[in-house]
């Protein structure tokens, strides 16, 4: 090998390419796929750049496992967690009486479901890096994935150990947070397992007819932020759900994880051009490109305006109220880009991606604004 590296073709029922794409062929040397054919098939072969690991630079590590989780995403989980939580003390006030002491008592619980909430999401985005590596889907994109494991930043066994260790710690405080209530914990557990793995493993059958967006709806939406409330009520202040405390819940919670998947959608869909059988997760993966572009903006103008008249139907406050209803007009307004789309090969495709998560990023400021003055 010699300053600038060798370059290795191995096809897939090759005994060393499982080991070249983990990362473990060698403790001195590491291998950058450059080019992968035929993925997916068992014809599959894939060509690596093998250097020493002197020869790559990376940054720090902390650096590298920021840019493994996915920090642009943080507001899909960390920001629901909470807004969550906002939302539940005038819930609480509203329900129930004696609260002086709630966020005395659950200061600490709160802190620790943020705690959890970010590191089920790096162990989520861990998880699939590590997956989409193997599988081939991030190795044929230049822009699907955190990259830390195509550029060599990281070994995909260290990623897959990462998301363990994530998930493991997740887990026991997720424990510490419901001991006691284990039917709750169980059942969260098994609900969210179930949503992460019925979302990634989703058969195109079923992606048609909008199985993932159901998933993503639940998991960022009612899952999550039942998770939270319980974790906190379940603590030292032994409150008792009202069914309409239940309602109210469901009522604030859904239309954020319909935001939630309508935001994943857009995603999607700026890689339409580059679209092949089972990689959309999503309704749109039915639909042609005009079709998908009238979809989404007929969707994202019902889930704007469904904000400002859920925080209506629950605290019956016209000025909150009003602020949430121009958010939603000023939300539309910026669905005039994604209208005016010409083709899937339009530079604007490129920003749609910042479009979905600056609206979804305004309406948690705009709920954490209306919560906080309750």
């Amino acid at each position: 090998m010699n300053e600038n590296g060798s370059y290795k073709t191995l096809l897939k029922n090759d005994p060393e390419y499982r080991s070249y794409l983990l990362g473990t062929f060698s403790a001195q040397l590491v291998a950058l796929p450059v080019e992968s054919f035929g993925v997916g098939t068992e014809r599959e072969r894939t060509t690596f750049l093998v250097l020493s690991k002197d020869q790559v630079k990376k940054p720090f590590w902390p650096l590298i496992y920021l840019a493994a989780i996915r920090p642009e995403l943080l507001g899909l989980t960390l920001g629901h967690a909470v807004l969550a939580m906002l939302a539940l003390r005038p819930l609480v006030e509203k329900h129930f009486s004696s609260v002086e002491d709630f966020f005395r008592v659950g200061a600490l619980p709160m802190f620790l479901c943020l705690v959890v909430t970010v590191l089920a999401h790096a162990s989520a985005c861990l998880f699939n890096d590590y997956q989409d590596h193997l599988n081939g889907t991030d190795r044929k994109s230049l822009s699907h994935g955190s990259r830390v494991i195509q550029k060599a930043w990281s070994r995909a066994v260290e990623v897959r150990r990462w998301a363990f260790v994530n998930a493991f710690f997740a887990l026991l405080i997720g424990l510490y947070l419901l001991w006691g209530n284990w039917w709750m914990f169980v059942g969260l557990a098994v609900l969210t397992a179930a949503a992460i793995h019925f979302y990634a493993r989703m058969t195109p059958f079923w992606n048609k007819w909008g199985a993932g967006d159901f998933w993503i709806t639940l998991l960022f939406g009612p899952l999550l932020f039942f998770s939270v409330w319980f974790s906190i009520l379940t603590q030292e202040n032994f409150l008792v759900f009202s069914r309409e405390m239940l309602v109210d819940g469901i009522l604030i919670s859904l239309p954020m994880g319909l935001l939630a998947s309508w935001t994943l959608q857009v995603r999607q869909f700026q890689d339409i051009f580059k679209r092949e059988e089972g990689s959309f997760r999503s309704l749109i993966s039915r639909m042609n490109f005009d079709q998908a572009k009238f979809f989404l903006v007929a969707e994202g103008a019902l889930f704007f305006f469904a904000q400002p008249v859920v925080f209506y139907m629950i605290w019956k406050d016209p000025g909150q109220s009003g602020v949430l209803a121009v958010g939603a007009a000023l939300a539309c307004a910026g669905l005039f880009i994604l209208k005016n789309l010409a083709s899937p090969l339009s530079s604007r495709m490129l920003k749609l991606n910042r479009l979905a998560l600056s609206v979804h990023a305004g309406f948690l400021l705009l709920w954490i604004e209306a919560l906080w003055v309750r």
